[in-house]
């Protein structure tokens, strides 16, 4: 008899009262007796009976005959298809909501009527069983199974598991077998063969956040064991694992083929990094790596690990709130740009809520070779004084959105030799409320070698946003955005864009925009705020700051327009960047059509 894949229970019970499932072999007259009397039954398939026992707070599951789980699934057992969700009765194949609301109310299983002889997956068998503490695993048979993926994940309360049982061989995938098993306190290996894990799902998440394993104790878990061979992923391992000292791999662990380490330290506690002479394979997946992570300093020799030319380190360091220091120097990038072929490094979220984050060594990166995404990269650092990019080449930075995002304690960012085609600041800067000056004329410099990127430069027509981009900057005295509007895009965006910048006094832009029709582009839906509180703001002929004049329509270069409309832009007349003579020309051209502007005041400068 099988488990009803689809049958939902529509008289849902409270499970509260249940701790206890016990999987029975009957006679049908004594089964159908029992469910009678039951105050709290339903029937899970064909002559598959479930009740309470009247007594105590056991629910039976009764048939006269072996009750199999599906030849090609398992997950019937826990909580993610069979008996609860939400402290109501579901049954299998309901799979509605995600998969963090569902949970187990029962404390022991005893599976001596539960036949898993054909199944080939077993994966998720028990998963979040949230207060499963006991398994008489009598009649399990994994003889068939080639997957046991998930088969105890988020069994919180289990302390120990009867490994005689498990014996599978012909499967590969031990993936989060006994991921998030808080109370796990041992586990032998010794009579549980893994030898045949392969690919991503062999062992990632194997004993992830198992956070009550000795893992230094070979009584509590033998790493000898494990073998990694031929596995592609161990990503999550050693997630949210207490080292009791130095985070380390287990010598026997051969990493040729594994390129996904995602999350491998995630809210792991230890006291430093000791991974010896391992060297990660190339273009391994290394983000969350160090997810929250406990240590106060990483020097270029912890991190000698790292593979050439690692580029997926999204959130490497995310959270870790007691960094405070990070040399990345070591870091080697060897990549040299063959037919416009450049490597995507992914810098995004790197050190994002590393607090006490002071000082950052970045690697060396050869010239004109990478795209660099620096989104969020250093967001919500808030001791952080100075940042350098000296050393990472002349190279294409791709995104700067919230990079340095309260950042309350910067005082300088040197952008050196980078070059960004894309041209969006959205809230880049916001909050840096010690910054005095923002140097951004070489990081938006026209550069020929972009002729050959064309998709990241001249034909990006997307919308360039300025929104919030300097909000905050209540020390910033001037800024200079000449370079900024070299290139042409459909639509600015300029939410709240200098709110609160009341010290600044100049914002410099080119002539040229008079050439791109240059029109701001506001959501009349928003709050259109963008010089709110500028104080000390004036224009380039004159036109001061007034509080009722706080909009886009005043982000128009002042002094140029035929009936006295002023603005607070400063216009640089001597601009010559992207634009050559013959764009002057062009320019000129333009001008000679628009009766709107001062025609005296232009032509004296652009013939």
């Amino acid at each position: 008899f099988y488990f009803d894949n689809s049958n939902y229970i529509s008289n849902r019970s409270n499970m509260n009262s249940i701790t206890n499932i016990e999987f029975v072999l009957l006679d049908l007259d004594v089964i159908q007796k029992l469910y009678n009397n039951s105050s709290f039954k339903f029937m899970i398939g064909d002559n598959i009976y479930a009740f309470k026992d009247i007594d105590n707070g056991t629910l039976y599951v009764a048939s006269d005959g072996a009750i199999k789980t599906d030849i090609n699934s398992g997950s019937v057992l826990g909580s993610y298809y069979v008996f609860s969700k939400d402290n109501n009765l579901y049954s299998r194949g309901n799979d509605s909501g995600s998969a963090g609301t569902y949970h187990s109310y029962f404390e022991r299983m005893y599976l001596k009527n539960f036949d898993t002889s054909g199944s080939k997956s077993l994966s998720s068998l028990f998963a979040y069983a949230l207060r499963l503490e006991h398994i008489d695993f009598e009649s399990l048979d994994l003889s068939s199974a080639t997957s046991l993926w998930g088969m105890f994940r988020n069994c919180a309360s289990l302390e120990h598991v009867d490994e005689y049982f498990l014996n599978a061989p012909a499967c590969t995938e031990f993936g989060a077998m006994f991921y998030c098993c808080f109370d796990l306190n041992d586990l032998d290996l010794s009579m549980f063969d893994v030898s045949k894990a392969s690919g991503d799902y062999g062992l990632n998440g194997f004993i992830g956040y198992c956070s009550s394993l000795d893992i230094t104790d070979p009584n509590s878990i033998d790493f000898s064991f494990i073998d990694t061979s031929n596995v592609t992923s161990l990503n999550a391992f050693f997630a949210g694992i207490d080292f009791n000292g130095p985070a380390f791999i287990p010598d026997n662990f051969v990493l040729s083929n594994v390129n996904n380490y995602r999350g491998f330290l995630a809210y792991a506690d230890y006291t430093s990094i000791d991974f010896g002479d391992v060297v990660l394979k190339n273009d391994s997946v290394l983000d969350y790596f160090f997810y929250y992570s406990p240590l106060e300093r990483f020097t270029k020799e912890d991190l000698s690990f790292m593979p050439v030319n690692a580029s997926k380190l999204s959130h490497m360091f995310y959270g870790s709130d007691d960094l405070e220091y990070v040399d990345l120097s070591g870091m080697v990038y060897t990549h040299v740009n063959t037919s416009s072929d450049l490597l995507i490094i992914n810098f995004e979220y790197l050190f994002y809520m590393c607090d006490n984050l002071q000082e950052v060594v970045f690697p060396t990166f050869a010239d004109q070779s990478y795209l660099l995404n620096f989104k969020y990269i250093l967001s919500n650092c808030s001791l952080l004084t100075k940042v350098s990019f000296r050393d990472m080449g002349r190279n294409y930075v791709t995104s700067l959105s919230y990079a340095f995002n309260n950042d309350t304690s910067l005082l300088d960012i040197d952008f050196a030799n980078l070059v960004s085609p894309v041209h969006s600041l959205s809230s880049t800067f916001k909050n840096c409320s010690n910054l005095e000056n923002i140097d951004l004329g070489k990081l938006f410099r026209f550069d020929n070698d972009y002729n050959n990127y064309s998709s990241l430069y001249n034909s990006y027509s997307g919308n360039v946003s300025l929104d919030f981009s300097f909000f905050g900057c209540n020390k910033l005295r001037s800024l200079d955005l000449r370079n900024f509007f070299s290139n042409t895009s459909t639509n600015y965006l300029f939410q709240n864009t200098f709110y609160n910048c009341n010290k600044i006094t100049t914002i410099i832009v080119p002539y040229t925009l008079i050439c791109d029709n240059f029109i701001p582009y506001i959501d009349d839906s928003l709050n259109n705020m963008i010089f709110n509180k500028c104080y000390d703001l004036v224009g380039s002929s004159g036109t001061k700051y007034n509080s009722s004049n706080v909009g886009c329509d005043m982000f128009r270069m002042d002094g140029i327009y035929a009936d006295g409309r002023g603005g607070y832009l400063t216009v640089d007349w001597n601009y010559n960047n992207l634009y050559n003579s013959q764009s002057r020309i062009n320019c000129y051209k333009v001008v000679n059509n628009l009766c709107d502007f001062n025609f005296v005041a232009i032509y004296n400068y652009i013939i």
